[in-house]
């Protein structure tokens, strides 16, 4: 727990350079005697190029001293000048005195064109000088310093740390130094334990394959690929001289590595009549060898000089053939047996049927399919099925295949028709043919090829009247026998079209409330409508109310939440089934009426003219810019007094002509203005004519 701690405390000293940016060095160490190897190589060819000119630098911190964790882990900067790869001028000095090709690559990699080098292996610098992209130079680069440690130490990328104790733990950091504002990259790290050294593991199982001059050989990596970069693989005639049988060590591509962890390499064999042995060795990215794998052995196997044949085949009964075949019984010590194997096409993935030994020339297999095609097989000890050509056997059938089940769907909104069904489960069965209407009661059509898969998309207009469309399906077997069609399944097309745009028919307003009439949205589709309304005082249009479509909708809305002063503006939207709104309908507006008592008549007086036949009254009353009109009330006698004219707002005299003698009339006046508001109804005045 106290290393651990110790560890946290690395980390959270060098929290910035471990902030999982996109680029990072990665550290790989080796620990010998008298020293700590150190390997290391940026993961992206950007970090390489850059680090390539500002160099890196090694840090070593010390943890642990004789298994005691100290206080404080000691610093120490080991390249307190960076590392940084050698000059064009000392990579030629060293390329000259020696045969290192790999050395030679990673010179070309770095400095490019302006170093020219004669090496033995012409043909890797030709490959070298067509990439010009960093990425080919950065892959390159990388594969020169796993194949030689000079190259990695030229490269600056290795560094050798002997000021090693044999009773210390370490954690070295190995830091690029460009700086972040360029470009930030992530230190690497490793932990190591000075008093361990460092032990390549086996390779713990080696399998080989012969065949015909050629030997397959497969290794299991899965858990040593990590401490590997390169495979030596020897061959030897006897099992004691032994001779690498590749240029260089191999390096298996990632996608050569199977499934199980195998990695693989075939090798040609001088001859098939001697044994050969072979084993394998890992290489470290340090230049070590790692132990050598078990050795295997084997020979070449004689290829088989001919094929088998099918001779005849013969109907025993509806569903079983006779099948014999023939292949020379000199050459069945060059094979393990035969296979009949049966596909519904030629070319199709064959079915293996039966099994017999190196005697056998006939058997009886069962036909699976109206079509069969029918091969022979021969293994051969070297590894090599040697087929018969297929033939073909086809049975009569007149049985069409079951009606097919659970034909469903959906339409979406692009017109895109989605359906699927239930598979059948014939064994001759071929495939599914499909119809379509636009009424279950017109003739459905097939316009569609042969529908292999238990789903269907098709693509339809929705730009059209009819609202559902019908399908039906059909089952084919492999001699074109139809089943009888399915029942129609209905499918509902997705209405793009908006419905009609309602009307607001009438606003009535009183001092209280704002009752909104309308007229409806004539669709047939609306699911509902919705009310909007903008007062004077807001700039946003707000929702009142969403009412469901109903042929018995009184179609109206009564607005209590209103002020007096304030315009209001309403607006309606209908909705349909599939969400399509309308346009909003023409705005309208209106205020609340203001009940607020105006001046009062003053001066009411009447006069009787007998001689003239009428009552003559007038009165007096403030100039006003809302007033619009008077309203006079009348009563006979002692009855209730009613509403009897209506008087222009500049008249100030009204002339009673409509009376009798001997009748007392009762006069009152008010006047009315356009905000609603009214005077007071004036005092009674009498009149007997």
């Amino acid at each position: 727990m106290k290393f651990l701690k110790y560890i946290l405390l690395f980390l959270t000293i060098h929290g910035s350079a471990l902030a999982q940016s996109e680029y990072a060095v990665r550290v790989k160490s080796a620990v010998k005697k008298d020293r700590i190897l150190l390997r290391w190589a940026p993961d992206k060819p950007m970090a390489w190029e850059y680090g390539n000119t500002y160099g890196y630098t090694v840090v070593r911190y010390t943890l642990v001293r004789d298994s005691t964790l100290l206080p404080h882990p000691i610093k120490t900067i080991l390249t307190p000048q960076p590392l940084k790869p050698i000059s064009e001028i000392e990579w030629e000095k060293y390329l000259l005195a020696t045969n290192d090709k790999y050395a030679a690559i990673a010179a070309q990699c770095i400095h490019g064109k302006s170093l020219e080098l004669n090496t033995p292996n012409s043909s890797i610098f030709s490959m070298i000088n067509k990439a010009k992209e960093t990425e080919n130079r950065f892959g390159f680069a990388l594969f020169s310093a796993d194949r030689s440690l000079k190259a990695a130490q030229f490269s600056a990328l290795y560094f050798a740390d002997s000021t090693i104790k044999r009773n210390e733990k370490y954690l070295y950091v190995v830091s690029s130094n460009v700086p972040r504002s360029v470009l930030k990259i992530d230190s690497g790290f490793t932990f190591v334990d000075a008093k361990i050294l460092s032990e390549s593991p086996k390779i713990r199982r080696l399998k080989a394959a012969f065949g015909t001059k050629n030997v397959k050989l497969e290794w299991d990596i899965s858990l040593i690929k990590d401490y590997y970069s390169a495979w030596q693989i020897e061959r030897s005639a006897d099992g004691k001289k032994w001779q690498n049988i590749t240029e260089a060590p191999f390096s298996p591509l990632d996608n050569a590595i199977g499934n199980d962890g195998m990695a693989s390499f075939i090798d040609t064999l001088p001859d098939n009549a001697n044994t050969y042995h072979y084993r394998i060795a890992g290489l470290t990215v340090f230049g070590d060898i790692g132990p050598y794998s078990p050795v295997v052995k084997g020979k070449g196997k004689e290829p088989v000089p001919a094929r088998p044949s099918i001779s005849a085949l013969k109907m025993i009964d509806k569903v079983n053939l006779y099948v014999t075949w023939e292949f020379p019984a000199e050459y069945n010590g060059l094979i393990t047996g035969f296979e009949l194997a049966l596909a519904s096409k030629a070319t199709g993935k064959y079915k293996s049927v039966g099994k017999y030994k190196t005697s056998v020339r006939e058997a009886v297999m069962k036909a699976e399919h109206p079509s069969n095609y029918i091969v022979v097989r021969a293994f051969g000890k070297d590894s090599v099925v040697y087929a018969s050509l297929p033939v073909l056997f086809a049975l009569e059938d007149n049985t069409p295949p079951a009606i097919p089940k659970g034909l469903s769907g959906y339409i979406d909104t692009t017109g895109k028709v989605h359906l699927h069904w239930h598979p059948n489960k014939e064994a001759d069965f071929y495939g599914y043919r499909l119809f379509v209407a636009n009424s279950p009661n017109e003739e459905f059509s097939n316009t569609y090829p042969i529908i292999k898969d238990t789903a269907y998309v098709d693509s339809i207009s929705l730009n059209n009247l009819s609202k559902f469309i019908y399908y039906k399906l059909q089952a084919v077997d492999g001699h074109y026998n139809p089943s009888a069609m399915t029942a129609h399944v209905k499918l509902r097309k997705p209405d793009k079209i908006a419905p009609s745009v309602p009307v607001i028919s009438s606003l009535i307003a009183s001092d209280t409330a704002i009752l909104i009439k309308w007229a409806p949205s004539n669709s047939n589709d609306v699911a509902f409508h919705t009310l909007y309304r903008l007062d004077s005082d807001s700039s946003e249009w707000v929702e009142m109310v969403r009412l469901p479509f109903s042929a018995l909708a009184s179609n109206q809305f009564i607005d209590k939440k209103v002020e007096k002063d304030r315009l209001y503006q309403y607006r309606l939207t209908a909705t349909d089934e599939d969400g399509n709104t309308c346009e909003p309908s023409l705005l309208v507006k209106t205020k609340l009426v203001n009940n607020k008592t105006k001046p009062a008549i003053t001066a009411l007086q009447s006069k009787a003219e007998i001689e003239n036949a009428r009552i003559v009254i007038n009165w007096k009353y403030p100039a006003s810019p809302t007033l619009e009109k008077y309203l006079l009330f009348r009563g006979e006698n002692n009855k209730p007094i009613k509403l009897y004219k209506s008087i222009e707002k500049d008249k100030l005299e009204f002339i009673d002509q409509n009376i009798t003698i001997n009748t007392t009339y009762s006069y009152r006046i008010r006047a009315q203005h356009t905000d609603g508001g009214s005077s007071p109804i004036s005092g009674e005045l009498k009149v007997k004519y």
